[in-house]
């Protein structure tokens, strides 16, 4: 059961100009994935701002 319409999720990420990576609960699809992307993009972040100051 999709409970988000792909093109739907995709629009709102783009407008907001966030990463979209499709995951399922049911079966653990991209899970992992999302949550090291997730991690890779605040660490990322956290040293360009720690090596701004």
């Amino acid at each position: 059961m999709r409970a988000v319409l792909y093109e739907n999720a995709k629009r709102y990420a783009e407008e907001r100009n966030i990463p979209y990576i499709e995951t399922s609960a049911l079966d653990a699809t991209n899970v992992e994935q999302a949550f090291r992307s997730l991690i890779a993009d605040i660490y990322r972040n956290w040293t360009a701002r720690k090596d701004s100051m």
